[in-house]
């Protein structure tokens, strides 16, 4: 993913505060909607663009409920001075990171 899309998804309060809660652990859209207080039809549509970017991906369970959870580990920096602004996407290996090998992949 293009990091600086990225950060045009994310610039959006509602998509950030998914992001938190599905950080916690997978909830499901009526879940999420009553926990932030907007529309099911929002909500939505906030998680199909999440999905589309690879940040969420969502799962089945047995009562047919779907649920949305983080997709992968990654990590976007920003950096900006008076002479620079870069954007960078980093893919996170958490296993190794445990260990000590903090294990950083760039994206883009």
């Amino acid at each position: 993913m293009d990091p600086a899309k990225l950060l045009d998804i994310l610039g959006n309060e509602i998509r950030r505060k998914i992001i938190q809660l599905l950080a916690n652990r997978p909830c499901y859209v009526s879940e999420i909607s009553g926990r932030l207080g907007v529309g099911p039809k929002a909500i939505i549509s906030h998680l199909n663009l999440l999905e589309q970017a690879g940040l969420i991906e969502c799962s089945v369970d047995e009562q047919r409920r779907k649920y949305f959870n983080i997709a992968n580990n990654m990590r976007l920096e920003v950096s900006v001075s008076p002479y620079t602004y870069s954007v960078t996407l980093h893919d996170i290996d958490f296993d190794r990171e445990k260990k000590g090998e903090y294990a950083v992949a760039e994206i883009g």
